[in-house]
């Protein structure tokens, strides 16, 4: 069985919310409809094992609009239904244990949305994503928690790349 991975609504949500998002916390209802474009991929999380997953856009909607989006959480399963949160800064996300991953870490999140992110894009492109943001959510995680793929990165190494070589 495949599962999902939990996303938080100030960190998954579409680049038109999360560049609105401000230092005021402001409640937002999120519910996850369904992934896709996405592919399967096989990972092992310190907290949720080795499982196979769906990498790819998360199709949301936050207070009744549709929003694509992506977990930003390779570290608990999605949640069922509505959910109620409070928006905060994407650095500030993901939940313990992993987060919050920091200005640098949300920075370069930032700038893979904007580089890569496109309405018609392809599973293949949205796994490679989906999984940049996981290794980037990785590499600074905090708490002893761990993510590592195990299999095709589908172009994440080379989306590592590019916006390692654009720090600004």
């Amino acid at each position: 069985m495949k599962k999902t991975m939990k996303c938080l609504a100030a960190a998954a949500m579409g680049v038109s919310l999360l560049t609105a998002l401000s230092s005021k916390a402001t409640s937002v209802t999120v519910q996850e409809l369904s992934v896709g474009p996405d592919e399967v991929v096989n990972i092992t999380s310190s907290t949720l094992g080795t499982a196979d997953v769906y990498a790819g856009i998360n199709k949301l909607l936050v207070n009744g609009v549709a929003t694509d989006g992506f977990c930003i959480d390779p570290f608990h399963w999605s949640v069922t239904g509505v959910q109620n949160y409070d928006s905060q800064a994407l650095s500030a996300s993901p939940k313990s244990p992993g987060g919050p991953m920091g200005s640098a870490e949300a920075t370069k999140i930032e700038q893979l949305w904007q580089y890569a992110y496109a309405p018609t894009i392809s599973a293949a492109q949205a796994a490679g994503l989906q999984i940049a943001i996981w290794e980037i959510i990785g590499a600074g995680a905090s708490g002893g928690a761990t993510f590592t793929l195990n299999g095709n990165d589908y172009g994440a190494s080379g989306l590592l790349s590019w916006v390692d070589s654009h720090p600004s």
